[in-house]
């Protein structure tokens, strides 16, 4: 029988820490990759991890996002000065969001 992935919603402070670290192995070294004037992929992690974080725990007004397509175009609208979809930051957050 298949394992339900929870909701991060439904995860205990410990679930979201173990859900943290496996997002950031993902993406291993990427995660100091420059991308745009300064700005690496973990600059553009911390800035998004907020506020998709209140949205994924249905504690903002936008439904959580199901699916990485989602996913990639809420990163690009909302990450600051690069308005492009950064692979790293999506997969990233897939892991973290147990997003498919």
């Amino acid at each position: 029988m298949a394992r339900r992935l929870k909701a991060y919603a439904e995860m205990t402070r410990n679930e979201r820490y173990e859900q943290t670290a496996k997002a950031e192995d993902a993406i291993g070294d990427d995660f100091y990759n420059m991308i745009y004037e300064g700005w690496t992929v973990g600059d553009f992690i911390e800035r998004l991890d907020p506020m998709l974080e209140r949205i994924m725990t249905e504690h903002s007004t936008y439904k959580p996002l199901t699916s990485k397509k989602e996913l990639a175009t809420w990163t690009a609208d909302n990450q600051p000065y690069y308005k492009k979809k950064i692979p790293a930051v999506v997969k990233y957050f897939a892991v973290k969001y147990n997003i498919r």
